[in-house]
C-alpha cells in the first residue's frame, strides 16, 4: 500500500488551486471555482491514507509520528500568512473590523474557523469579501478530520486489516454523502463548512488508497479524461445558486477520484506538465495568501480592483506562494540533503504549541480590547473620532424585533405562528406582512419600531429570495399559511435587495458590484444589466400570492455603498453623495418591475426610491448620525427613518 510519488497529483493541485484563486477573483467563468476545495479534499484523503495504510501494513504506525508530519506540512506556511496577515490587519482595519480579525484568528489557530464562520459568514454572500481568514475554514475541517481518522483506520485495521479498512472507510463515506444531502435542505449555510457534511469527499480520496483493484489501459484513459471533464465542467456551470455541498460536489469528487484512478494515462501526462506541477507544488501556500492579498487589497483602496487588478494580485499571490514554499516549507519538512528544521519531534510539537498559544493571546487582546479601539484613537484626529463614534450606534444589530403581542418579525414560519396570528386577526383584525430577504428585515423591523399598525408580521431571511431557493428559506411555508388563511392579512408586503436583480461588468453581483467604482466615480448605464431572470422569478412568486390576496410589491431601495475607509478619510462633515448614474440603476429596477406587475391583478408596485426621497448626505450621515449599518443595510436611526418615509404610504391608517 506504500505510495510513489505521481508528479500527476501535484498538477491535479494545480488544478484545485487557480480555480479557487479565480473564483475569488471574479474572473468570468470560475463561477464554480470553489469546487477546488472539493478536489483538494480528495486528493488529501488519498495522499494521507495512502501513508496510513502503508504504515499499518509493515507495522510501523505511529500516531506520534503521522501528526509530526502534519504539523511540519501545515503550520509553518500557515503561521507565517496568519502573523503577516495580523500586522497587515493592525495597519488597515477599523476597531470593529479588527475585532472580528482577532476572533478569526482565535478560530484559525485552534482549528475551529469552520465553527465560526458557520454562524458569522454566509460563504457566498457579499461580507466574504471582507474576510481575510475565510479560507481557512477548509483546513479547519482537514485538522478535525485528521484527528479522528488516523485512530479509526487503526481500529479498523486491527479489526480485519485491509478489508476491515475498506469496508469501514467505504461506509463512514457514503454516511456523510447521505448527510450531506439532508443537511443542505436543512441547514446549507451550515452545511457548507462542517466536517459531517465534508468527510464524504476526503473518504472518497481515502478508498483511492485502499482499493487495489487498477483499472485497465482503456479504461485508465477514459476515466482520466472524463474526470478532468467534470472538474472542468463544475467549475464553469456551478455557482453559488446550486445547493452544495451536494450530490452536485460528485463532479468535483468525482472527477478528482477518476484522476487519480487514471494513473500513467493521457491526463495525467498533461497534468504531469512541468508548470502544472510547479503550481502544484507550491499550491498549499498559494491557497494560503491569496484570500488575505485579496481582501487587504479591497480594504486599502476605496473600489474594487479591476480585472487587471485582480490579475496582478492573483500573480503576486503565486509569488509569495513559490517565496513561502522556498523558504518556510521546504526547510520544515524531514528528507532531502539538509535536515529539516526542529529535528526533533518534541521540538516541533513544543514550536506549534507555541504558536498556537501566540496567536490564541494576540487574538484575546484584539477581542478584548474592542479591536484595540483605545489604541487607535489615540493616534486619531478630533474629526476621525467624531466620525468614528457613529459607528458604534449604527452597527448595533437590530434584527427580527418581537414586542411579545402582535408585531413581530421571525426567519421562517414557525410551529406556533399560525396560532399567534389567528389570535392577533381577532383581536385586531387583518394585519400587515412582509415577506422578502436582508432588506425586508429592516423593512419589517421599522414599521414595528414605528408601531405602523396594531398587527405587523414579517417573515424575513438574509440571502433568501425566490429565485434562489434554498432550504432553509420560507416561501413555501408562507405560502401555505396563505392557502390555509388569506384572511390574516390585508396586504403582504414583498421586497427584495436590488443589487440582486442587477449584474455589473464582469459579471460582478451584490456588494462587489458597487465596490467596482469608486464612491465618487460614475456609473455608466451600460455597464448595468438588469437580471431579466431574477425580477421574472421573484415576480412570479408575488403573482402567485397575489391570487391569494393583495401583495404590495415594494421596488428596491437605493443602496450608497459608501465605504468605511472613504468615510473616515473625508469625515462626517463631508458632503457624501450617489455616484452618478447610482439612482438611475434602481429607477430603471423600478420600471422593469412595474413591467411585470401591469397584467398581474392584486399586485402593485410601490416605487420606493421616490417614496423614500433618500437626500445626500443627511440621509446618509451627519455628525450626529450615521444611518446606515454597511452599503446597503440600516442601523437604528436609519430604521426610524426608513419608517417615518414609508408608513405613509404602506400604512396610511398608522397610529
Amino acid at each position: 500500500m506504500s505510495q510513489k510519488y505521481r508528479a500527476d497529483i501535484d498538477g491535479l493541485r494545480a488544478v484545485a488551486v487557480l480555480p479557487v484563486i479565480a473564483f475569488h477573483a471574479g474572473f468570468p467563468g470560475f463561477s464554480g471555482g470553489f469546487v477546488g476545495v472539493d478536489v483538494f479534499f480528495v486528493i488529501s484523503g488519498y495522499l494521507i491514507t495512502g501513508i496510513l495504510a502503508g504504515d499499518l501494513a509493515e507495522g510501523r504506525y505511529s500516531i506520534a509520528r503521522f501528526y509530526e508530519r502534519r504539523a511540519r506540512r501545515i503550520l509553518p506556511a500557515l503561521f507565517v500568512m496568519m502573523a503577516v496577515s495580523a500586522v497587515v490587519a493592525h495597519l488597515l482595519l477599523m476597531p470593529p473590523a479588527f475585532k472580528d480579525f482577532s476572533a478569526s484568528v482565535f478560530a484559525v489557530a485552534l482549528f475551529l474557523s469552520n465553527m465560526l464562520f458557520i454562524s458569522e459568514v454566509d460563504y457566498f454572500g457579499p461580507s466574504a469579501d471582507e474576510v481575510p481568514l475565510l479560507h481557512t475554514w477548509s483546513l479547519a475541517v482537514e485538522e478535525q478530520f485528521y484527528i479522528l481518522f488516523p485512530l479509526i483506520l487503526w481500529a479498523l485495521w486491527k479489526l480485519g486489516r485491509g478489508r476491515a479498512l475498506a469496508w469501514g472507510v467505504a461506509a463512514i463515506t457514503l454516511a456523510s454523502l447521505v448527510f450531506s444531502e439532508w443537511a443542505w435542505r436543512h441547514d446549507p449555510a451550515a452545511s457548507f463548512y462542517f466536517l459531517p457534511s465534508r468527510a464524504w469527499e476526503l473518504g472518497a480520496g481515502a478508498l483511492c488508497a485502499l482499493i487495489p483493484a487498477r483499472p485497465g489501459k482503456a479504461a485508465r484513459e477514459v476515466l482520466g479524461l472524463a474526470g478532468l471533464a467534470a472538474i472542468v465542467v463544475a467549475v464553469v456551470m456551478l455557482d453559488r445558486s446550486y445547493p452544495f455541498p451536494s450530490l452536485w460536489a460528485l463532479l468535483p469528487v468525482g472527477g478528482a477520484v477518476a484522476v487519480i484512478l487514471a494513473d500513467g494515462s493521457l491526463a495525467g501526462r498533461l497534468l504531469s506538465w512541468r508548470p502544472m506541477v510547479a503550481v502544484g507544488l507550491i499550491s498549499y501556500s498559494a491557497y494560503l495568501w491569496h484570500n488575505p492579498v485579496f481582501v487587504f487589497a479591497r480594504a486599502a483602496g476605496d473600489r474594487e480592483p479591476g480585472m487587471l487588478g485582480m490579475l496582478g494580485l492573483s500573480v503576486l499571490s503565486l509569488v509569495l506562494a513559490w517565496l513561502s514554499w522556498r523558504f518556510i516549507e521546504q526547510p520544515f519538512r524531514t528528507g532531502g540533503v539538509r535536515k529539516a528544521l526542529l529535528a526533533r519531534r518534541w521540538q516541533v510539537f513544543a514550536a506549534s504549541l507555541g504558536g498556537i498559544a501566540a496567536f490564541v493571546l494576540v487574538a484575546l487582546w484584539g477581542w478584548t480590547s474592542e479591536g484595540r479601539a483605545a489604541l487607535w484613537l489615540r493616534h486619531a484626529s478630533e474629526l476621525e473620532r467624531r466620525t468614528y463614534a457613529l459607528f458604534a450606534p449604527a452597527r448595533e444589530l437590530i434584527r427580527h424585533l418581537d414586542d411579545g403581542d402582535c408585531r413581530f418579525n421571525e426567519r421562517v414560519v414557525g410551529p406556533d405562528t399560525p396560532a399567534r396570528l389567528e389570535r392577533c386577526h381577532a383581536e385586531y383584525g387583518p394585519g400587515l406582512a412582509v415577506i422578502g430577504d436582508s432588506h425586508a428585515i429592516n423593512l419589517a423591523d421599522a414599521l414595528i419600531l414605528a408601531e405602523a399598525a396594531p398587527f405587523v408580521y414579517g417573515m424575513t431571511q438574509g440571502n433568501c429570495r425566490p429565485d434562489t431557493p434554498r432550504g432553509e428559506c420560507g416561501y413555501d411555508g408562507f405560502s401555505a399559511l396563505m392557502d390555509a388563511a388569506p384572511h390574516l392579512f390585508s396586504d403582504v408586503v414583498f421586497e427584495v435587495a436590488g443589487q440582486r436583480l442587477i449584474e455589473g461588468p464582469g459579471g460582478r453581483r451584490t456588494e462587489s458590484l458597487f465596490r467596482y467604482y469608486a464612491p465618487d466615480a460614475e456609473i455608466p448605464e451600460a455597464d448595468i444589466r438588469l437580471l431579466g431572470d431574477a425580477i421574472a422569478a421573484n415576480g412570479a412568486y408575488a403573482a402567485a400570492l397575489a391570487r391569494r390576496l393583495p401583495v404590495v410589491w415594494l421596488s428596491p431601495r437605493i443602496e450608497p455603498h459608501i465605504p468605511d475607509s472613504w468615510i473616515m478619510e473625508h469625515g462626517c462633515d463631508y458632503p457624501f453623495a450617489l455616484r452618478p448614474g447610482q439612482l438611475a440603476i434602481f429607477e430603471r429596477l423600478t420600471s422593469a418591475i412595474e413591467d411585470f406587475a401591469a397584467d398581474v391583478p392584486n399586485l402593485r408596485v410601490v416605487d420606493q426610491p421616490a417614496a423614500l426621497d433618500l437626500t445626500m448626505p443627511g440621509d446618509f450621515l451627519t455628525c450626529e448620525r450615521l444611518l446606515w449599518r454597511d452599503g446597503d443595510h440600516l442601523g437604528r436611526a436609519g430604521l426610524e427613518w426608513l419608517g417615518a418615509r414609508l408608513v405613509p404610504v404602506l400604512a396610511p391608517g398608522a397610529r
